[in-house]
């Protein structure tokens, strides 16, 4: 893995208050601010077939009910 640096102004009390955070949630602040960096990335534009899955479910295409868990296994034959 290729490491590189961000650097970033902030007040003090704000980074001694997020050092505080990530100490009592045993993370270190780079694995917070990589965690935080992910989840961004990620949360921007879903996938294509989730895309395509959510417009269809939205016509009503490609929809099954069931009435409960048992019947929803019998309909996916599991």
């Amino acid at each position: 893995m290729v490491d590189t640096v961000i650097r970033a102004k902030v007040d003090p009390t704000l980074k001694d208050a997020f050092y505080s955070v990530c100490k009592n949630n045993d993370i270190t602040p780079s694995q917070a601010i990589r965690r935080f960096m992910k989840n961004t990335v990620s949360n921007i534009e879903p996938n294509p077939l989730t895309v395509e899955i959510l417009t269809n479910s939205q016509r009503g295409d490609d929809v099954h009910q069931a009435k409960d868990i048992d019947d929803l296994f019998n309909q996916l034959s599991i």
